[in-house]
Formats: structure tokens, sequence, C-alpha cells
């Protein structure tokens, strides 16, 4: 549960701190005065994203040089204090105030469902925003699988380059086995990554090995 949350240069507040929240907090005042500012405050340190804006710089305030959004959680987990500042040249992650967290140890800790209109993405978006919204839930239902989504990326990242380098090389029609043989090599490398990312997708479900049966 959210305890505090503090806000210093974040959108239309310069400084603002809510303290004692309980398990059940009405927000009410008059348009533009802030209300959606706090939700996207929250949704920061859940989802290390905004649902307003793809740019951190936006949320910073006419004037200022960064802003900073810092809340302490309760459950049972235990405690906790998460803070993210941004400077203008990239964010810094903080738990329990320690600088230069990583998203791993930051990942998770903020107990907080984030809903909002966005969120349609994931049915009526294009096949990498419906992939990247799957990815996303995924990683807020389970946080431990954050690393095994980020292997993932790399691989299909990796994936492209295998294929559009080696494969005019391949199909140029040139003689030698050069051209063949880079684009075997290539597709080697690419399958060893994949069947090592299903390994490790598959151990974690079922905490053995996969079983290879031959017909």
């Amino acid at each position: 549960m959210l305890r505090r949350l503090r806000l210093t240069s974040f959108r239309c507040h310069t400084s603002l701190e809510l303290e004692d929240l309980g398990p059940r907090v009405l927000l009410t005042g008059a348009n533009g005065r802030g209300k959606t500012t706090l939700l996207e405050s929250v949704g920061l340190l859940a989802r290390l994203r905004s649902f307003r804006t793809k740019a951190l710089r936006d949320c910073t305030q006419h004037g200022a040089e960064g802003w900073r959004v810092e809340g302490a959680w309760a459950d049972e987990a235990g405690p906790v204090r998460l803070g993210m500042v941004w400077r203008g040249n990239g964010r810094e992650l903080e738990v329990d105030g320690r600088a230069d967290s990583t998203v791993n140890e930051f990942w998770g800790r903020a107990m907080a469902v984030v809903a909002h209109g966005g969120d349609t993405v994931i049915l009526e978006g294009g096949s990498a925003e419906r992939r990247a919204g799957f990815d996303l839930l995924l990683a807020e239902i389970e946080p431990s699988r954050l690393g095994d989504l980020r292997q993932l990326r790399e691989v299909v990242s990796n994936d492209r380059p295998f294929c559009e380098i080696r494969v005019p090389r391949a199909m140029s029609g040139k003689p030698g086995p050069r051209g063949s043989g880079s684009w075997r090599k290539g597709c080697s490398r690419r399958d060893k990554s994949w069947r090592k990312f299903f390994y490790l997708i598959w151990k974690r479900l079922t905490g053995g090995s996969p079983r290879v049966q031959k017909n």
C-alpha cells in the first residue's frame, strides 16, 4: 500500500508531499490542478514509464532542470522507498535511498496496478505493440520474469541483422561455399540463442529440463 508520495518540479507541482495515505484515497479538485499528475507519478514508479508521454523530459516543470518523484510502500513484502530522478540527461533510480539502483532491483517493488486507455493497444495495436503490451503485462504480474523478457528482446533484435546481412550474400549467386557457409553460421548462432532462451523459460515454468522425444 502506498503510504507517502512526494513530487518535486513534476509538471504543475513545484513541491508536493502526501503523507499517511490509507487504503482508499479520493482525489478532488478543479480541472488542471494536477490530479492526473498524481496518478501519473505513481504509474512512473510502478511501470518506469508515463501513460501520458513517451519522453520523460516532458514531465519537467517549466523553468526547472529536472524532476523527482518519491514513493513509500508498506505491504506484506516489507516497507520500501522508491525514487525516480530526471536531470535532463537521463533517469536515475533509487531504492531505499540508494542511488544508481538497477531496473531489476526497482521493478515490481511498487505494488500498484496501472490501467489507462493506452492499454487497449494489446487488442487494437500492431503486432509489435501487442507483443510489447503483453510483455509489460507479464512483467507486472510476475516481476521475476523481467530478466527472461529482456533476454527475449535481445534475441529478437539480433535475429534481423543475421538475416538482413547474410541472406544477400547467400542468395547473390556467387560461386563458392563462402556465402552459404556464412548464412548457415548466422542461422546456427540465431538458433542457439533461441534454444537457450526457450530452455530458460521451460526450466522456469517446470523446474526441470525439457525432454526430447525421438520417433
